[in-house]
């Protein structure tokens, strides 16, 4: 495991170190690896006095940022044979391809969040409103027995993430601000490959509702021993027939282990792509909200799809139809 510590201009809040290319601020290093934090606190001690230290990336205009985007998914969509199709297995092989693509192209670094400025899901008062409508959700009863009581739930349901919206609307200092931070973060991700599980989520996201998929933000919590990490991750929304399937895709997965995920896709896994519930939530990692973006800057959010995510992964026959379809252009009985 190769660890480089990051030294920042003072413009930085925080200390960075990269860890197998990935970049993490000092507090997550010491969650997600903490048994080699002795060694990432040592390799600050021996920093290089003479190296430079890394300012903040000055982005274009607002303007500018959108255009460059576009003009970025264009080239996407053309470099990888992307077009819109009802076809339920091109849908799979769509939604593979763009994430196939981000996965190699991408690298986790968490600079990018002070960057872009702390005006999205970077709040902690945001993460303490998602978790308190959490658990004021979990005392409701989940499955009613009854009719009525299953109408109640639902109406107190859609009270408290109505609540949950109006103070997302409270932590935004303007809109105008949460707005900049988004084009930002999909700046981030497709025009300069880099970001944090938000920045990619949003990008997938925005991606894919381009060639007509619907796909969600999952916002979740995962608890270690010593600390939580808040963490995004996509979930997408394929038809079959009449019925709605809902697999996670994990973008941040791939990224931090991305040594793996070429490897593994021989063994007919595509890693962080068709999670099912079962992995999606453990003992130690819950959901906190499913939204939806409706816009640049108008979020929404809808509690009722946790219930319809698949349990299980997307099977192993489908992703090896869809790798070779993708990739190699085999036909797929």
């Amino acid at each position: 495991m190769e660890i480089n510590p990051i030294k920042v201009s003072s413009e930085f809040n925080s200390k960075y170190v990269e860890i197998d290319s990935s970049i993490y601020s000092l507090d997550l290093a010491k969650h997600v690896f903490p048994k080699i934090i002795e060694e990432i606190k040592k390799s600050f001690v021996n920093m290089r006095a003479s190296s430079s230290p890394l300012k903040k990336f000055i982005y274009p205009s607002y303007t500018q940022m959108i255009k460059d985007v576009e003009n970025k998914t264009e080239k996407i969509f053309t470099d990888i044979n992307i077009a819109k199709s009802s076809s339920s297995f091109k849908q799979f092989e769509n939604a593979y391809k763009v994430y196939n693509y981000l996965a190699n192209s991408l690298k986790y670094n968490m600079l990018t969040i002070e960057e872009r400025g702390y005006h999205f899901e970077d709040d902690g008062l945001y993460f303490y409103s998602l978790k308190m409508n959490k658990s004021r959700l979990q005392e409701l009863n989940l499955k009613p027995a009854t009719p009525s009581e299953r109408t109640f739930y639902k109406t107190k349901k859609s009270i408290i993430y109505t609540q949950i919206a109006e103070l997302d609307e409270l932590l935004k200092e303007t809109m105008s601000k949460r707005e900049v931070s988004y084009v930002k973060g999909l700046y981030n991700a497709l025009i300069r490959g880099e970001g944090v599980c938000s920045d990619f989520a949003n990008a997938y996201n925005y991606l894919l509702e381009k060639i007509g998929i619907v796909s969600y933000k999952v916002i979740s919590q995962r608890t270690f021993a010593n600390g939580v990490e808040y963490h995004a991750y996509s979930l997408v929304e394929f038809e079959q027939g009449v019925k709605k399937s809902y697999y996670g895709c994990d973008l941040t997965k791939s990224t931090r282990h991305k040594d793996n995920y070429n490897f593994l896709k021989e063994q007919g896994t595509v890693l962080g792509f068709g999670i099912g519930k079962n992995k999606l939530i453990t003992d130690n990692h819950q959901i906190l909200s499913i939204q939806k973006q409706q816009g640049i800057n108008e979020g929404r959010y809808y509690p009722e799809i946790e219930e319809e995510i698949i349990e299980k992964d997307l099977p192993k026959n489908l992703i090896t139809k869809l790798v070779a379809f993708a990739e190699e252009g085999k036909e797929v009985n």
